[in-house]
């Protein structure tokens, strides 16, 4: 829980009595917003490939590991992981950047590389998961006006309608005793 202060920059995003404030707009005023973090691990996450690929990508593999492996998560190995982590990293290459053909061994090293944080990141999750019962249930959850999820109205102190929009990279479920505990 946090209280979020109406600045004059925030009131900048606002047209009337509306204020629309992205999630991440509210993240990056916590966190450094000159590096590139790990949503899990809150550490600099070093990038040798572009950030906004970088970021894309980290999100695509955690993604479908999760998706597709939560059942055995537990129970892959660091190589496992990695081997998954590069199926996934040249799919998404493939799909949404040409490929990996005419790139130079020195970017196919850095992919590779990338594939062994991405491991890194995995094992972290294993480790949270063993801990508790939580259940990955959605993915890239939309927030905001005709999306996955209407945003929440919050009433401002001066009278201003806060609406809080933009996607939920992974929501977390965990029922017990007839009640439904979210995290995102």
């Amino acid at each position: 829980i946090f209280t979020l202060t109406l600045t004059p920059s925030i009131y900048s995003f606002s047209v009337g009595n509306i204020v629309t404030l992205s999630g991440i707009v509210i993240v990056v005023r916590l966190v450094q917003p000159s590096k590139a973090y790990s949503p899990i691990l809150v550490t600099p996450l070093p990038i040798e490939i572009d950030s906004r690929l970088a970021g894309s990508l980290l999100h695509y593999c955690l993604e479908c590991i999760l998706k597709e492996h939560f059942d055995e998560l537990l129970a892959l190995s660091e190589g496992k992981i990695i081997s998954l982590a590069k199926e996934i990293i040249n799919e998404y290459i493939d799909v949404n950047c040409g490929g990996t053909e005419d790139k130079s061994n020195s970017y196919k090293n850095k992919l590779g590389r990338f594939a062994k944080r991405v491991a890194k990141i995995i094992n972290h999750l294993q480790k949270e998961f063993s801990q508790c019962d939580f259940v990955p249930v959605g993915f890239e959850t939309s927030i905001g006006k005709n999306e996955d999820v209407e945003p929440e109205i919050i009433k401002s102190e001066s009278g201003k309608n806060i609406f809080v929009n933009g996607k939920i990279d992974r929501i977390d479920l965990y029922e017990f005793e007839d009640k439904k505990y979210i995290r995102v």
